[in-house]
């Protein structure tokens, strides 16, 4: 069975989506930075512009996914949603982990 174009862009985009996350927990540890707290400063911030990326793809992937439900496959519907559904669920763990 084939899929479609409209399903190969789906897996595409959230491939790359995937990218991006796994790029958000590595690229800080690459950051060259001071001691202290400035060096923390900029990973938190590597991590957070790269995450707020993934974070947009998830977003215009789920906008993208539901205009084209009915054309797409189950497997290409699931690849759609689930990008937004790790990024918020991950933002609601780490939400709760700050809360004093």
């Amino acid at each position: 069975m084939t899929a479609s174009a409209a399903d190969k862009v789906i897996f595409r985009l959230s491939g790359l989506c995937a990218l991006l996350l796994a790029a958000a927990f590595v690229m800080p540890r690459f950051v060259p930075g001071e001691d202290g707290f400035a060096a923390a400063t900029s990973a938190a911030l590597v991590f957070g512009g790269v995450l707020l990326a993934a974070a947009g793809l998830a977003t215009y992937l789920f906008a993208r996914t539901l205009r084209a439900s009915k054309a797409l496959s189950t497997a290409a519907r699931i690849c759609g949603v689930a990008p937004a559904v790790v990024i918020v669920a991950g933002l609601l763990v780490v939400w709760s982990l700050l809360e004093f």
